[in-house]
């Protein structure tokens, strides 16, 4: 039976099935377009983005109907209010979907004991692997799939140098220090905001395709989370 999870927890807890396999949009590149005088056609500037694909995934229940709106609003709890949210497909469970936003149809009755609806997820174009969730070690990091956005987690007391791919990041670090990437701020584990902390650009701080190097100053400790991910 094909299911699907929001942060790892499936729709089967919650009591109510997918009626049919959703189809997969395909992302799509963002381009500038630009008309020359007297030259045929267009010029499309590559930006180096992707645009958001829609995934629309049809569901159902069947529910006493003294029950059925408690039940109806138990599920749109669930739907709505998780943060962090994650999609993973019960037949690609290696892989998620980072959800932008979530929108749920109207919930149709065609018998009294059922309901009937659609939840449209909006989210980014890259497919995620799970995988890059876990720390690995920076001092051999080969990326086997797009430019990806990681996380750095630093543990020491004083000034450091983070350098990846030849690009220094200057980081004041009081403890602890996490650079986020793909947010891009910086924070304490306790969740305080130390964005003046760091003198770096986010971006030279991606992880490349193929191999990189990363180092950082002796006597600070270094994990790195890679966010892996795929078009």
């Amino acid at each position: 039976m094909f299911y699907f999870l929001i942060n790892d927890k499936p729709n089967t807890n919650y009591n109510f099935v997918v009626t049919r396999r959703p189809n997969i949009p395909s992302a799509l590149k963002d381009y500038n377009e630009y008309n020359v005088p007297g030259r045929d056609g267009v010029l499309y500037q590559d930006l180096g983005t992707i645009q958001d694909i829609v995934i629309n995934i049809e569901c159902n229940y069947i529910s006493n109907p003294d029950t059925w709106h408690y039940k109806w609003k138990q599920i749109k709890k669930w739907i709505l209010n998780t943060g962090n949210k994650r999609l993973t497909l019960s037949d690609d469970l290696d892989y998620y979907y980072r959800i932008k936003k979530i929108e749920i149809s109207e919930n149709e009755r065609k018998i009294i004991q059922s309901g009937e609806f659609t939840i449209s997820f909006t989210c980014e174009g890259y497919n995620y692997l799970t995988s890059g969730l876990d720390t690995i070690n920076y001092t051999n990091v080969f990326n086997l799939y797009e430019q990806s956005k990681p996380i750095y987690k630093i543990i020491g007391e004083g000034l450091c140098t983070l350098s990846v791919n030849g690009n220094d990041c200057i980081c004041n670090v009081g403890q602890n220090l996490t650079i986020d990437t793909y947010l891009k701020i910086c924070y304490r584990e306790d969740g305080t905001l130390q964005n003046t902390a760091i003198k770096a650009d986010y971006n030279d701080l991606e992880l490349i395709e193929g191999k990189n190097t990363i180092t950082i100053t002796e006597g600070f400790e270094l994990t790195v989370i890679p966010n892996w991910r795929c078009i």
